[in-house]
């Protein structure tokens, strides 16, 4: 999901930001012992925001212990102990570096094609390593929907932004405990939509140069139009996402939900304004007419 999924460390109090923190060290060691010690270089925020919201709907709080860490080898650092988010986040991030390597086989000529078959090739291993074979078949259908839209240049943002949601709502969901599933399913599905609209604006600039398939390419020449319509398009995802997280059941896992709703009223936005600031000075992401989002910081230490 392309790293854009994160907090905002300046808003964020030290407390929550320490808990963030060894969440994302817990899905580190999971991803490392289910994916092999280099998966976890690649670590994503997205899978630490899906182990949280998994987390809460699986009624079971984070254990804390500190563990060595590769990257820290003279410390012990607190680590979220497994758990079955945990473990499912660290399974996920074995699929979606798989869905990426397939979308750069797909963007990339000559040798970058040869380095993404390859890289292809790793991600199918670790799918096998993590144990989630079983959600590739089902995202086939959707994955190919989308290659044919960007093969065939299709001159909607609608289309692609769907087919990502879905793609993404199918990953927050499965297997998800009862009751649940259509919470995880619209948060996933709001979430893949926002990032792929982000992802299209941010490549604005350099798909029109290289010619890679990108919507907002073939259905716009104006940058400040570009931003106008990408501000209200990122504003509806933003109000959707934030509507289907406040149901999600937090009073089972009351330490989670600052860590979420950090993130989708306060990161996601900060994101958006950075990529919005590069057409258009002073662009702000609104909610519906509210006011505009607080400014943002840095993220916390990973």
């Amino acid at each position: 999901m392309y790293g854009y999924i994160r907090p905002d460390g300046g808003t964020l109090r030290p407390g929550d930001a320490a808990v963030y923190r060894a969440v994302t060290c817990g899905v580190c060691r999971a991803q490392r012992r289910a994916c092999g010690l280099f998966s976890a270089l690649r670590l994503r925020h997205e899978t630490v925001f899906l182990a949280l919201c998994r987390a809460v709907c699986e009624e079971e709080p984070f254990a804390f212990s500190r563990y060595p860490c590769p990257l820290h080898p003279f410390s012990r650092r607190p680590m979220a102990e497994e758990n079955a988010a945990v473990r499912y986040a660290a399974g996920a991030a074995a699929l979606l570096a798989w869905i990426r390597r397939t979308d750069d086989l797909a963007d990339r000529r000559g040798i970058g094609r040869i380095l993404a078959a390859l890289g292809i090739r790793r991600a199918f291993r670790r799918l096998r390593r993590a144990g989630v074979m079983g959600a590739v078949s089902g995202l086939s259908e959707l994955l190919s929907r989308l290659s044919a839209a960007e093969r065939q240049a299709l001159p909607s943002i609608d289309l692609p932004a769907m087919l990502t949601g879905s793609i993404t709502a199918e990953i927050f969901s499965a297997d998800c405990p009862s009751g649940y599933r259509e919470i995880l399913y619209e948060i996933g599905d709001r979430l893949g939509r926002f990032v792929y609209l982000a992802d299209a604006l941010d490549d604005f600039r350099t798909d029109s140069r290289t010619g890679n398939y990108n919507p907002y390419s073939i259905l716009y020449n104006n940058e400040q139009e570009l931003a106008e319509d990408a501000e209200h398009d990122l504003a509806i995802e933003l109000a959707a996402l934030e509507g289907a997280v406040t149901r999600l059941p937090f009073s089972s896992l009351p330490q989670a939900e600052p860590l979420i709703m950090n993130i989708v009223r306060e990161g996601l936005p900060c994101r958006a304004r950075e990529i919005l600031a590069r057409y258009r000075t002073g662009a702000e992401i609104r909610k519906d007419g509210e006011r505009p989002l607080e400014s943002a910081g840095s993220d916390p230490e990973e």
